[in-house]
């Protein structure tokens, strides 16, 4: 599951046929041009969308609520809808994001680039990968013309979202307290003979035990997630991006010898446990 942890729970169903699996690699904001909180959206995409929905909405005060895991297809931008996140924001069509929004659009991209590795650029083509507004690519994202998310928005992706995306950084508000990279620290954790507690932190001591694991100086120092993810492409073999993404896994999977689809399922996990808990990663 990919469940955002800030976020409110208000989960709609989804018809595993009309909503299969995705692997995301595109985030696209929109802006709901009714001002309706997560409360509301969360009933509306129950009983009147028509089948469309969104992965999230951010209200005025920047409470963020999630709709559907983002493992799995929402579908509010047509040709993107097999790999996009969708993210509606409180407003009126002619409105612009509350200061408190855009925190929260910031911290949200930032769990999504971590778990997802949807690099934060502004996505450069419909079939890219990145971030974007629901008309930057009007046809293939929005099916025809529309104004989502409204002039004022679209002015504030350009001079905040992606000066901010561009320098990898975020105010202190919206950066956890310690580096997160939960599915590598929850494995290094769990097979380590360390005593580690198994939460998912990418913290000193957990960074500590897969530095000897790496064979890399033993410091329990690591500035952000995407150095230490960088560390295990260049042992695997892919592009040091600093992206823990399909790519990056398919390497792991590929060294784990077990099937390389880029998804980090139970068999990878199992044999990735394996290996770490024997010293041959």
């Amino acid at each position: 599951m990919a469940i955002y942890p800030k976020a409110v729970q208000r989960l709609i169903p989804h018809n595993p046929l009309q909503d299969p699996r995705i692997t995301p690699r595109v985030a696209v904001l929109h802006v709901d041009a009714g001002g309706a909180t997560g409360a509301d959206l969360a009933r509306y995409f129950t009983v009147g969308s028509g089948g469309i929905e969104s992965h999230f909405s951010i209200d005025y005060d920047g409470t963020v609520t999630q709709f559907r895991d983002t493992a799995y297809q929402a579908d509010a931008n047509m040709s993107a809808n097999g790999f996009a996140v969708s993210i509606e924001t409180q407003g009126k069509a002619e409105g612009a994001w509350t200061t408190a929004q855009l925190e929260a659009i910031k911290a949200l991209l930032l769990w999504l680039h971590d778990v997802h590795g949807i690099p934060l650029v502004k996505c450069p083509r419909w079939d890219g990968s990145g971030v974007g507004y629901h008309i930057l690519f009007m046809q293939e994202w929005a099916g025809g013309p529309r104004s989502c998310p409204g002039p004022l928005r679209i002015q504030q992706f350009g001079s905040v979202i992606v000066p901010w995306m561009a320098g990898n950084h975020a105010p202190a508000s919206a950066i956890p307290s310690v580096p997160k990279a939960p599915i590598i620290a929850k494995v290094i954790q769990k097979v380590t003979r360390a005593a580690l507690a198994v939460d998912g932190v990418m913290g000193p001591a957990t960074i500590r035990q897969w530095q000897k694991v790496m064979r890399t100086s033993v410091d329990g120092v690591i500035s952000r997630p995407s150095v230490l993810i960088r560390a295990v492409q260049e042992r695997v073999g892919v592009t040091r991006d600093g992206i823990l993404g399909p790519n990056t896994w398919r390497g792991i999977q590929r060294r784990l010898a077990v099937p390389a689809d880029g998804i980090p399922g139970p068999i990878t996990i199992k044999a990735l446990q394996r290996r770490l808990n024997s010293g041959q990663f």
